[in-house]
């Protein structure tokens, strides 16, 4: 039993003990199989462009498998 006041700020509260991490991460998958099928550069904007601004742009990177990994770069 955890001690303390029943009440946080007037609202009512329990601790509560957990034995998992709520991290959003199901696992890794690591098979060396998937290479980058399409790289896309676009602006702060949403517009697509040919390569990398000075400043900050955003790569969107297709994988073979499907995947999609979304980057903010930033270039000088």
């Amino acid at each position: 039993m955890y001690e303390g006041a029943p009440s946080l700020y007037g609202y009512p509260f329990e601790l509560v003990k957990t034995t998992y991490y709520a991290d959003g991460i199901d696992g890794v998958k690591e098979d060396g199989k998937t290479s980058v099928a399409e790289v896309t550069y676009y602006d702060t904007n949403g517009t697509r462009i040919a390569q990398p601004r000075s400043g900050i742009s955003i790569r969107k990177q297709r994988m073979t498998d499907g995947t999609v990994i979304t980057e903010k770069i930033i270039t000088k």
